[in-house]
């Protein structure tokens, strides 16, 4: 099966997705790369380094025209005319959502691997790191590690889809490096626009006016530029919902993930970095740094080249001994 990454980067994560393409290219990773950047940023990105394999493309190449002028509205102050003929905005991170799930616009691949701007890479990776031996996607989710929030997450978008949460067990599907099906994306576009009767990317960004409707609770006259994420539906508890309650499993294998080190928190670093140089043990190839920790490229980056270098070190070691002549193989020599 073919894969394909694919990337939706703000130019404010430029620093991290420089480093994510350097990893890339540093472990001979031969799988294309798709990047959507923000219409209006695409010509920060155009003269980055480590382009080999990688289309960039504009948000306008995946949103309409519209949709996309509500996301770079968002910020605009409300003294700004244009604001008041632009209704329903909605935030970058909705759309980077919103982007993730049109991947099929863009992407031809069967496999589409999700990857955000704040990973890198510590080691090579394949098409069969994301596919089983049976030759089928792999589709990440578990029963572990579901606190409040991401049970919350997978019950809006059972709800989203038409499901009653009643008797269903909350499953965590949020990880990083997600596999994506081609073909069960698709199906899960109709099947929003068969339950919410519009366009499937316009019912997401109303799922939030939706959520007041069924809490019953009185729609405020303004729209608020703060808003709570959990007011929203999330592309991968929704991918997750999807695949589990509408019949997608067929073309899918369920594993639990093993590829990345994960940071989502500020406590959780020290514990990363540590994961992240047992690489060779722990069989971790991917690390993650969640951006909105708001720690720069640069006060880590020199770690992450000396963990590459130790990395590629034990590489050449293994197989200087393998090639050793007297070195036995395993086998009776």
């Amino acid at each position: 099966m073919d894969v394909t990454f694919f990337t939706p980067v703000p130019a404010r994560d430029l620093d991290r997705f420089i480093l994510l393409r350097e990893s890339i290219e540093r472990f001979g990773i031969q799988i294309p790369h798709i990047a959507i950047v923000d219409h209006e940023s695409v010509h920060l990105f155009k003269s980055i380094p480590f382009q080999h394999d990688l289309t960039i493309l504009s948000t306008r190449d995946v949103l309409p025209r519209g949709m996309d002028r509500r996301r770079q509205l968002w910020l605009t102050a409300r003294r700004n005319p244009a604001v008041w003929f632009t209704p329903r905005r909605f935030p970058g991170w909705i759309a980077q959502q919103i982007i993730k799930l049109a991947a099929p616009k863009v992407v031809q691949t069967e496999g589409i691997i999700c990857l955000d701007s704040d990973l890198f890479f510590i080691g090579n990776v394949t098409a069969l790191d994301f596919v089983s031996p049976e030759g089928k996607l792999h589709f990440y989710e578990s029963e572990n590690g579901v606190d409040t929030e991401l049970a919350e997450w997978y019950g809006r978008a059972l709800r989203f889809l038409g499901h009653r949460c009643a008797r269903i067990k909350p499953r965590r599907c949020m990880y990083n490096g997600v596999p994506f099906h081609r073909q069960v994306l698709l199906n899960l576009h109709q099947a929003i626009e068969n339950q919410h009767g519009m366009d499937w990317m316009e019912a997401i960004t109303q799922s939030r006016v939706a959520e007041y409707a069924k809490s019953h609770e009185p729609r405020p006259w303004f729209r608020s530029r703060r808003i709570e994420q959990s007011h929203w539906v999330t592309e991968y508890a929704l991918y997750g919902a999807f695949c589990r309650h509408n019949g997608q499993l067929e073309c899918l294998a369920p594993v639990e993930p093993s590829l990345c080190a994960d940071c989502w928190y500020a406590d959780e670093v020290d514990s990363m970095w540590r994961t992240i140089q047992a690489s060779a043990k722990t069989g971790k190839k991917i690390g993650h740094l969640q951006s909105n920790l708001k720690i720069p490229v640069s006060s880590y980056r020199s770690r992450i080249e000396q963990i590459w270098r130790n990395i590629g070190d034990s590489n050449r070691d293994c197989h200087e001994l393998n090639n050793c002549p007297g070195i036995s193989r395993g086998g009776n020599e």
